[in-house]
């Protein structure tokens, strides 16, 4: 029971946190246990938190709840939403401790940083801020000068530097950043660089690749060990992943390729298959390479084309 005067009088054995309620106290203790509580049911991630299960589960469905008041644009988090409302608001919360030039995006303001040397050699007469480049003394000029050479065709706003206009454009056109992990499309690389992180939680110790759950890293690692664990009760064959089992046994029922192509002949025994196979005659190419711009309509054509990035010695921003 709750004091009158609002006193928290349920105190943490670990740490110095008090609480008005003994369940809140309980919620907390987990951050000291590591105690998971709450397992999802579509790939068996453990969540601390209620909360951080009814977030995660947003990743197995189309459910995106926050929608944008300016466009079309919708989102499965209310962060994400926030995020992509400074396209519309330019909103820029993350200043630069040098020159004072501020940004919309913390990736962007960590990119800024590095224009900023110890022995920068080109020193703004106004301010005293040091670049190591004379391109970066120029642009930063602009926050004094006001100059703004960009200019929108469309609308007639004006800009300091071409990255700035480039990124107002996109409110003028269909152009999206697609993350190569899930359907998630941003107006933004910034954006797409930020969520993309969300993505990046567990790291394969035998290769670069990297998963949003500890269970995807999990079943990756099979790729390393040969491992496989799941089985077919037909016919033997053994498989790494559940999801390859189960499309494996499709070929010993009768619905085989039940998916027909409305375009075509084409049948596929899964629509998944049938709606990758659509984009042969819709065109639609939803997956963009972040370090070019190069758009492909397969997945597996991406990973493949990020290679030649690598191995030319250029890798994403």
């Amino acid at each position: 029971m709750r004091t009158h005067d609002g006193e928290k009088q349920y105190q943490c054995t670990h740490c110095e946190a008090k609480f008005a309620y003994a369940h809140v106290l309980k919620s907390h203790l987990r951050t000291h246990t590591g105690e998971k509580p709450y397992q999802c049911t579509q790939c068996g991630a453990k969540f601390s938190q209620a909360s951080s299960l009814n977030n995660h589960m947003k990743t197995h469905t189309d459910e995106k709840p926050f929608r944008c008041t300016q466009c079309d644009a919708t989102f499965a988090h209310a962060h994400a939403l926030n995020v992509h409302m400074r396209i519309h608001t330019w909103e820029k919360p993350y200043p630069c401790t040098v020159c004072g030039v501020r940004f919309a995006h913390l990736t962007s303001l960590k990119r800024h940083m590095r224009t900023h040397a110890d022995d920068g050699h080109c020193q703004c007469t106004v301010c005293g801020a040091k670049f190591k480049s004379k391109r970066g003394l120029t642009l930063h000029m602009r926050i004094h000068t006001e100059e703004k050479p960009y200019k929108c065709m469309v609308c007639g706003a004006a800009f300091t530097s071409e990255s700035n206009l480039q990124l107002h454009m996109r409110t003028h056109t269909d152009m999206q950043y697609a993350c190569t992990y899930c359907d998630a499309t941003f107006s933004s690389k910034n954006s797409l660089t930020e969520h993309i992180q969300t993505h990046k939680r567990y790291q394969c110790d035998l290769c670069e690749a990297r998963f949003r759950s500890k269970s995807g890293l999990v079943a990756h690692m099979r790729s390393h060990s040969g491992e496989k664990p799941f089985q077919c009760t037909v016919c033997g064959a053994r498989f790494a992943q559940k999801s390859s089992l189960k499309r494996h046994m499709e070929t010993h029922t009768g619905e085989k390729k039940k998916y027909q192509c409305t375009e075509c002949a084409a049948r596929f025994a899964l629509k998944s298959l049938l709606d990758r196979h659509m984009r042969i005659h819709t065109g639609e190419k939803p997956y963009q390479c972040t370090v070019c711009g190069t758009r492909f309509g397969e997945l597996s054509q991406l990973k493949a084309h990020m290679k030649t990035h690598t191995s030319s010695g250029t890798s994403p921003s």
